[in-house]
């Protein structure tokens, strides 16, 4: 399973999720469908669920960056330029249910099933 990310300036990439039974990672390919692997991010105990954008009106170093969410709800944000996990949030017991971003402060909100957020300050 895998999902293009692509915005503004940066080339246009390819997350695809590991299926391997012990291999939880992130993986990005160029595009053309070249094959070609640029990375593989392994920053969670468990399968990656979703991929997910950042807002562009966050500050420029997570502005080119992709979000990872797994199983056990742990988020890792994956810099694009940088190629490699900027940010890891640990898994939480509860489903992550919405991640809300405060742009002038840089803070980004982790808002859980059981009415639990956590709040981090992006810097």
């Amino acid at each position: 399973m895998g999902q293009q990310i692509q915005r503004g300036g940066l080339w246009p990439l390819l997350f695809k999720y590991q299926t391997g039974e012990t291999d939880y990672g992130a993986c990005c390919f160029e595009r053309p469908w070249s094959g070609t692997e640029v990375a593989c991010f392994n920053n969670h105990s468990r399968p990656v669920a979703h991929f997910l954008q950042v807002p562009e009106n966050v500050n420029s170093r997570i502005r080119k960056s992709v979000i990872s969410i797994a199983e056990d709800h742990s988020v890792a944000i994956i810099s694009i330029e940088e190629m490699n996990c900027i940010y890891l949030f640990g898994g939480y017991e509860h489903a992550l249910l919405s991640i809300q971003w405060r742009p002038p402060e840089d803070y980004v909100v982790l808002w859980h099933a059981d009415e639990t957020a956590f709040v981090w300050q992006i810097v």
